[in-house]
């Protein structure tokens, strides 16, 4: 039976100030690691941002898997 480990990665809405670049460029990473999407999902939040003291904010949360090798051969 094939095994998977887990990974995830957030990114609050209220980092909107950082190019798209930044992102691309984690997720490229990740991919060369070996790890596949396996799902994303938003979630709205109520919380303070520097331009505003209450609001609703948005966090996306994406979920990577990739397959275990074996116990020992396990990737880092």
């Amino acid at each position: 039976m094939e095994e998977f480990e887990y990974k995830t990665m957030s990114v609050d809405s209220k980092e909107t100030d950082k190019p798209d670049s930044l992102l691309a460029g984690r997720l490229n990473q990740y991919g060369k690691d070996g790890w596949e999407l396996a799902a994303a999902f938003a979630c709205p939040y109520i919380g303070s941002s520097q331009y505003s003291l209450i609001g609703l904010a948005q966090k996306t949360t994406f979920i990577f898997k990739r397959r275990l090798l074996s116990e020992k051969g396990a990737h880092e």
